[in-house]
This record gives C-alpha cells, sequence and structure tokens, in this order.
C-alpha cells in the first residue's frame, strides 16, 4: 500500500470513529435527563401520571373482576362517601351481563348490578341528596338516562327525548354520555357521538331546555 492509500484509509478510519462517537453523545444527550431525571430507575414502582395536584399511580390489574363480569370498555368512575368505587363498563358479550361493578378501596370485589344496561355503559356519576346518595347512569346503546340507589334500585328512567325537531327523525340516533350537576339540583345531559345536543332537566327529572353544545347559555 503506497503512502497516498495510507492516508486515505487513516481519513476514513478517522471518519467513522467520529460519526460513531458523535451519533453515542447523540443518543445520550437524548436519553440521559429521562435516565437522570428518574426516581424509579429500576421500574419497579407503579407510574405516576399527571401533574401538579392531580397526579395518579397507574396500577395495572387493580381491581378482582368475578369470574361472572367479563370486562368490556370501561367509560365511567365514581367514588361514594364510604370510599366504594363504582365502575360501568361495555360489555360486547351476547349475554347480558352486570354493567356497573362495585370495588372497595383496596380493589376487592364488592358487588355488581345493571344487566339493563348491557353494552351501553356509560357515564355514571353519583351524587348526594339529603341523607341519601344516588347514582345518575348514561346508556348509550339504550337510549336511556336514569337515576338509581347504589345498589341498582330505580328511581326514574328518561327515555329520547321529543324535542327539539331533531328528534322526530327516528333515524337520528340519540346516545346520552355523561351527566353534570347544575348548582339548582338540576342536571345536564350530553348527547354524544356526533349530536352536539345538551338537555337541562329538573332535579325531578322533568325536562327544562335543549339547545346544541357551544350555541350559548341553556
Amino acid at each position: 500500500m503506497d503512502q497516498r492509500s495510507t492516508l486515505n484509509s487513516r481519513q476514513i478510519d478517522s471518519r467513522r470513529s467520529f460519526l460513531k462517537t458523535a451519533s453515542a453523545a447523540v443518543a445520550g444527550s437524548f436519553f440521559a435527563p429521562a435516565i437522570l431525571g428518574a426516581e424509579d430507575k429500576a421500574g419497579s414502582k407503579p407510574p405516576v401520571l399527571g401533574e401538579g395536584a392531580f397526579q395518579y399511580e397507574a396500577i395495572h390489574n387493580w381491581g378482582e373482576v368475578p369470574k361472572h363480569i367479563q370486562w368490556g370498555e370501561t367509560h365511567g368512575v365514581c367514588v361514594d362517601s364510604a370510599g366504594l368505587i363504582y365502575i360501568k363498563h361495555r360489555s360486547k358479550t351476547k349475554t347480558p351481563m352486570d354493567a356497573i361493578v362495585v370495588f372497595d378501596p383496596a380493589g376487592k370485589f364488592v358487588r355488581s348490578f345493571g344487566k339493563e344496561y348491557h353494552g351501553g355503559g356509560h357515564g355514571i356519576d353519583v351524587r348526594k341528596e339529603g341523607s341519601d346518595e344516588f347514582l345518575y347512569l348514561s346508556d348509550t346503546k339504550h337510549g336511556v338516562v336514569a337515576k338509581t340507589s347504589l345498589t341498582g334500585d330505580v328511581v326514574w328512567t328518561i327515555g329520547r327525548p321529543a324535542a327539539p325537531e331533531h328528534y322526530k327523525d327516528q333515524k337520528q340516533r340519540y346516545s346520552p354520555t355523561n351527566i353534570a350537576f347544575a348548582p339548582d339540583g338540576g342536571f345536564y345531559v350530553g348527547d354524544g357521538y356526533g349530536s352536539h345536543f345538551i338537555h337541562k332537566y329538573t332535579k325531578e327529572g322533568e325536562t327544562m331546555k335543549e339547545g346544541r353544545a357551544g350555541g350559548g347559555i341553556l
């Protein structure tokens, strides 16, 4: 090998060495902050989600789901004053099963109910009224909103709205997804999945107003 070939070979090796070192440095600078800033380098602790005062541990496989429940999509969660956790799910099984499953704070199964909401379990909220607490349930499959006791006893059920004109066409789907409580004791029901309608009811479940979401105060 002549002197020129030897020089070219050394230059190529030098460039390769530089690129290898530079690549390692870039990769190190990219991942280093995440590694050095991690409090749990071994990965033995549950991951923490959220920011500031709203941070939560993600505990996988939490909750002792009983054998008679085939878990579906979980759309709603609420907690009563005793600390019991109510989870509403939408199972896709052909055989109806309880859509509401209740756990204690440690994840132990307490009870389940709500076969009538099978496949449509969506929003679930709890509200204290006087000395009692009640669940407010939204069912997207059957198009109903219900108020029940904490064990599922029905107080009232509200079906498809009669107004506005939008609902006179039976081809228009009614999908009550969630409920929000109003200061006057009434509540709002959101018709989701493309409808954009909000309905306001009195605390007794009587219709007050309807309107499109984003179209002003109801």
